[in-house]
């Protein structure tokens, strides 16, 4: 007598076939409002073009610039966890499904300045800055989510396409050199070389999953492949972790680069351009790689003497179960070097004077995950209200969201800069009603200010 795994038991087996699949032996944007905000420095990360307005500024190590985004692409806490008449919580696993789209993605990027400077040479602006940066997604299909609530009773005949589930995970230290120079009145080009310094690296190159409920016996058979890189993935779960190590390790090199320019069209119009992040790592430190080549696995179910009556010394139906599983997909592990390529953004951007303090502009973003376009659009207002006080407006379009109100505020005291900024000031306020959250924050020193000197750039 065979029992059959539905429902609530199916969701065991299927857990214990994606833990296998995806997790076999590893033990385991910049944001957009500062885009237009001049008066910070780090707005040249963005387009490296931007003249910062002083002759000299220097970061603060560690505080200068601390960046956080996350990036839910089709639902928020409160579509999934809702509140009852009786104010209990429950969740809403039928809303989550009704959420997501066919493909869905879970996004995090962290940025800390180490340190930073740049100052003013003539027509010339050079800067340099040290980053620890950390790019981190999950990406994954609808079916994922339905087979492992609903069960596998609707897709009984059919195979249930899990294709392009997929975790990538990217940490590296950035050294930048930055150079732009005014060619004209109207023109300014800037340039960034940077050498990247990998850390740890986990890549899905390839992912195929499918789970097949034969019509006349309700046998389930697993079929799939994947190849997956990895890179100091073991200094991940050192529970001896040492960040002086770390903080002096150079094995894994690279190399990137950030081209930009700004044109100013007439006396209040302005356009520019900057394409970031193109470039690579050559991953050669504590490289374990593993493919799984096309392989499939059918269970016919499990008999009740297996699951009664067993022995202490015998092995469980669950082992046997597991055991099963290992042999039919087994990975070939090698530990060959690879490289892999930044994750290149687009800006577009124009701005026009309103007034003498007050601007508005429109900035066009582009980046690509897992092969797909994700635009994002940017509308803003800046205002410089005193010598010591700047702040700003934004509404994106980003994420799969369309409720982003973003905003910055600079403030300077004497020398000492603080500003914040965020593209969506909601996450900060409510954040579990929200998608989206992008926060940067930081403290720098500034000296010589051109435009309270009555300087302009013709005149350096």
């Amino acid at each position: 007598m065979k029992i059959y795994i539905f429902k609530i038991d199916f969701r065991l087996l299927f857990a214990v076939v994606f833990l296998k699949f995806l997790s076999f032996p590893l033990f385991a944007q910049q944001g957009y409002t500062i885009y237009h905000m001049s008066k910070i420095p780090q707005s040249a990360y963005v387009n490296t073009s931007f003249m910062p307005e002083n002759r000299f500024y220097v970061g603060l190590p560690v505080i200068s610039s601390n960046y956080f985004g996350l990036e839910n692409s089709s639902f928020k806490y409160t579509d999934v966890v809702q509140r009852r008449d009786d104010d209990s919580l429950y969740v809403n696993m039928d809303n989550l499904l009704d959420k997501l789209d066919e493909t869905n993605y879970l996004k995090l990027n962290l940025q800390v300045d180490l340190l930073g400077f740049g100052f003013r040479s003539s027509k010339n602006y050079f800067s340099f800055s040290a980053r620890e940066i950390i790019h981190t997604e999950l990406i994954y299909p609808r079916n994922l989510v339905a087979l492992f609530w609903e069960g596998n009773a609707q897709f009984i005949g059919q195979r249930v396409s899990l294709d392009g589930l997929a975790y990538n995970y990217m940490s590296y230290r950035e050294y930048a050199f930055g150079y732009s120079r005014k060619l004209s009145d109207k023109l300014t080009v800037g340039l960034r070389a940077k050498w990247l310094n990998g850390m740890e690296n986990i890549q899905t190159v390839e992912s195929k999953l499918g789970i097949t409920t034969h019509e006349d016996t309700y046998d389930l058979t697993l079929d799939g492949s994947a190849n997956i890189r990895t890179s100091g993935v073991s200094s991940l779960i050192d529970l001896d972790f040492n960040y002086q190590d770390r903080l002096f390790r150079y094995s894994n090199s690279g190399f990137g680069l950030d081209v930009g320019a700004n044109y100013k069209f007439s006396e209040k119009l302005s356009f520019s351009a900057a394409v970031n992040d193109i470039g690579y790592i050559h991953w050669k430190n504590d490289i374990a790689n593993y493919v799984i080549a096309d392989s499939s696995f059918t269970f016919s179910g499990i008999h009740l003497n297996e699951l009664v009556g067993e022995s202490e010394d015998s092995e469980s139906a669950f082992d046997k179960l597991v055991d099963s599983l290992s042999d039919a997909f087994i990975p070939l592990k090698s530990e060959e070097s690879y490289r892999t390529h930044l994750r290149s953004f687009l800006y577009l951007g124009g701005q026009y004077q309103l007034l003498p303090n007050h601007s508005l502009g429109l900035v066009l973003h582009g980046s690509f995950i897992d092969r797909n376009f994700r635009p994002a659009i940017t509308a803003s207002w800046v205002g410089d209200f005193t010598n010591w006080l700047n702040a700003s407006l934004t509404y994106s379009v980003y994420g799969g969201s369309y409720s982003n109100l973003g905003a910055g505020l600079v403030v300077k005291a004497g020398p000492v800069q603080v500003y914040g900024v965020s593209d969506n000031i909601f996450s900060l306020i409510a954040p579990l009603e929200n998608q989206n959250w992008h926060f940067r924050f930081g403290m720098n020193l500034l000296f010589g200010n051109l435009a309270a000197n009555g300087e302009t750039d013709n005149e350096l």
